[in-house]
């Protein structure tokens, strides 16, 4: 769950990987939901969308619901070799950081902002000015904007720079119950 400017977004995901990466399943529902409280808004308006893909070999298929919306399905082209699932893509940083590599890594995995399977770079450093740190740097495709996520010597998250500058940080469940009732955020 997150709040921004106005909205609540509730998002869910679950994902499956078979042990050799030839089938993967995975889908990610989002509610975003108005928060405003002003007398003319539409105050709890709210819109869901959904996005589920399932693939076995080189067959991809993707369906997007929005709101009301008929279903929109496609089926992206995914090269012979390459291609990383929904699971590897979302966790690369930390298989990166728990084997210690360091370099310049391509792949190919469904990008959900150009609904296609696009190249993507991971860059895997240690920082000169923060010795046992590590630095992952990822660009989804050559047209985005990078976001770099920092991780201990362990391969702990530490912090992400998301790609429109904002910082995520890790919180403690205690901690983040604690601050959204501080702010009278929904908890529920």
């Amino acid at each position: 769950m997150a709040v921004d400017a106005g909205l609540r977004i509730d998002s869910r995901a679950i994902f499956f990987m078979s042990l050799d990466a030839n089938e993967e399943l995975w889908t990610i529902r989002m509610t975003l939901k108005n928060t405003e409280q002003n007398a003319g808004s539409d105050s709890g308006l709210s819109q869901d969308s959904s996005v589920t893909g399932a693939r076995i070999g080189g067959k991809l298929t993707i369906t997007t619901i929005e709101g009301h919306n008929a279903p929109q399905t496609i089926s992206p082209f995914i090269p012979d070799a390459g291609y990383i699932t929904q699971v590897q893509s979302y966790l690369m940083g930390e298989l990166i950081t728990h084997k210690q590599l360091q370099g310049d890594f391509a792949s190919y995995a469904y990008n959900p902002v150009t609904n296609s399977v696009t190249l993507r770079w991971d860059i895997s450093e240690q920082p000169p000015h923060s010795p046992g740190l590590w630095s992952v740097t990822t660009k989804t495709s050559p047209e985005s904007p990078p976001s770099t996520t920092l991780f201990d010597a362990h391969g702990d998250l530490m912090r992400v720079k998301l790609t429109n500058g904002r910082l995520w940080e890790p919180i403690t469940l205690e901690r983040l119950l604690a601050l959204w009732k501080r702010k009278g955020l929904p908890i529920e």
